[in-house]
């Protein structure tokens, strides 16, 4: 039986549901194309043998405009050793043009992301979710500039913490803060 999926517009964000990166299953083979850029700009890709790519990756084609733009999100699998002990793997999008593909958010690593349109947007912006600890969960949304995605907004979920005296308190809704956002692009390529 398919998955279910929903669709939550809130405050004129259409959300896409988050899709899980290590053990979704529903992906499609990474396009040769993809695993030639990756094996450019990342030093463990490129120490892959051919035959390890496919048990490695997997690839979700999306849409990143409204006017159609296709892109791949390419992401570590739980097999692989590009994912870490909680569960975050890698992460990369690329977008389609006319010479090809090209890498236009490198995120690091990532448990699970989804596609956010905004009202009269002209781009997706993109939501990942890393697993800190028990007890937080980051967020980063990325809008594309024109050029690659970019961290706008970054935020922390805190399940549990501390009172005034030193008392653990469970947060039911979790806390939410504002976190300083960091671009890391370039930071895990060569």
């Amino acid at each position: 039986m398919p998955k279910s999926r929903i669709l939550v517009v809130i405050f004129g964000l259409a959300l896409l549901p988050l899709n899980s990166l290590a053990s979704s299953g529903t992906g499609v083979p990474v396009p040769d194309a993809i695993v030639q850029i990756l094996r450019q700009t990342n030093v463990n890709v490129n120490d892959l043998k051919s035959e390890d790519i496919s048990g490695s990756f997997e690839a979700f084609p999306v849409k990143l405009s409204s006017t159609g733009a296709a892109g791949v999100v390419v992401v570590g699998t739980s097999e692989s050793g590009f994912c870490g002990a909680t569960g975050n793997c890698s992460f990369w999008v690329f977008m389609s043009t006319a010479s090809g593909y090209r890498l236009v958010l490198d995120a690091g690593l990532a448990q699970s992301w989804r596609l956010v349109w905004s009202k009269n947007a002209q781009s997706a912006d993109i939501q990942t979710q890393t697993h800190g600890s028990a007890t937080e969960t980051d967020y980063v949304l990325y809008r594309y500039s024109g050029t690659r995605y970019r961290p706008i907004r970054c935020w922390r979920e805190l399940y549990a913490g501390l009172d005034g005296q030193g008392n653990k308190v469970t947060f039911d809704p979790p806390m939410t803060v504002a976190t300083e956002c960091v671009d890391t692009w370039g930071s895990f390529r060569k």
